[in-house]
């Protein structure tokens, strides 16, 4: 009787906490702010999370490599302080036909310390910064769920008119499945999330059918989505977050898409 009234009281406190994150009003600007902040901290963290180690890292890596080899031009949407344009380089992409861009300035003034031959762009990924058909391919990872709709829609039209017929975007993110048990939303809404670095952001939740209705309705053609789960292998390197991970259908989203020739 004991276990099963603290279990409830679990159950009701989890409840609560997941209210009170969809109900906390936040900085729209906190994306950049905690960035900014914690640049030298997400540069260290962000490389040895077993998400990106199992799960992010290899599907650029895949990604990369299904690129022509060449003078593949390909844009980083997000791109911090280079992690997934390192990926790029190690698969074959050439340094100086790669374009990064993100809202933070010490973000970048890392990225361009650490890859002088890239270049990368402080901007805001919902203003126009390439011209069209300019680009054969685009990445995005974990970048979309911190977008609210209006925004995601211009970042989508944007990318969209900056590839090349036939040019290819691969997009990773956070599955819906984990954002609705995170959030405790059902349908479409915001609530906080902190960050594995430390700091609170703005995340999104979207129902795997709105998420690819998105970029369906900017025009690209999907050719793939995979739904991820940490795979068994991190069992041995990082149990507890093998087991944390457990309670979710899936924990990350690829979608790889591509422009209409």
């Amino acid at each position: 009787m004991i276990k099963y009234y603290v279990g409830y009281c679990q159950n009701k406190m989890d409840k609560l906490h997941k209210m009170e994150r969809t109900r906390k009003k936040l900085d729209p600007n906190i994306q950049k702010t905690t960035y900014d902040r914690d640049a030298k901290l997400f540069k260290e963290k962000s490389q040895q999370l077993s998400t990106w180690i199992y799960i992010g890292g290899p599907e650029i890596d895949k990604f990369a490599k299904s690129l022509p080899k060449g003078e593949t031009v390909v844009w980083d949407q997000g791109s911090a302080s280079g992690r997934v344009v390192k990926r790029l380089i190690e698969n074959g992409v050439k340094p100086e036909n790669i374009i990064g861009v993100e809202i933070s300035p010490d973000q970048v003034a890392i990225a361009r310390k650490e890859i002088p031959q890239a270049t990368f762009i402080v901007g805001d990924l919902a203003t126009k910064h390439l011209k069209d058909n300019s680009i054969d391919a685009a990445t995005q990872h974990m970048v979309c769920e911190h977008l609210d709709d209006a925004t995601l829609n211009k970042v989508n039209e944007f990318t969209f008119d900056a590839l090349k017929p036939g040019g290819r975007y691969i997009v990773v993110l956070t599955h819906p499945s984990k954002t609705a048990i995170s959030s405790g939303l059902s349908g479409s809404g915001s609530f906080t999330t902190t960050f594995p670095w430390g700091g609170e952001g703005l995340n999104y939740h979207r129902t795997r059918e709105d998420l690819i209705k998105a970029y369906k309705d900017a025009g690209f053609e999907i050719d793939g989505v995979k739904d991820l789960k940490m795979p068994v292998e991190a069992k041995k390197t990082h149990p507890d977050d093998y087991q944390k991970y457990q309670k979710y259908p899936y924990i990350r989203i690829s979608l790889d898409m591509h422009k209409p020739e």
